[in-house]
């Protein structure tokens, strides 16, 4: 599995503040809804971006690619059934990882 994140939030992902993984359109679940930390995984090239929840895929910038999963994650939500494959890939490179 191909994972990037913006080279702007690739620091962020590893400094242990609570974080949830959002797969899919997520409707009603907004950044400052949460006491966490709110990613969103999204498809890009072949692979999947992580993107801070109030940024869309145009403005990811230079990307870097993940070696190991971010810490401190506490939930991985997958928002609809499309995007259920995505978020299970997720897990699965996250338990090899």
């Amino acid at each position: 599995m191909k994972l990037s994140t913006p080279a702007a939030l690739f620091a962020t992902l590893y400094d242990g503040a609570p974080k949830i993984v959002a797969a899919g359109a997520c409707t009603g679940l907004e950044p400052d809804a949460l006491p966490l930390r709110l990613l969103r995984l999204v498809r890009h090239d072949g692979g999947y971006l992580l993107l801070p929840g109030d940024a869309g895929p145009e403005g990811e910038g230079t990307l870097r690619t993940l070696a190991i999963p971010p810490a401190a994650v506490r939930c991985l939500w997958s928002c609809d059934e499309a995007a259920r494959h995505d978020a299970e890939r997720l897990l699965g490179w996250w338990k090899e990882a």
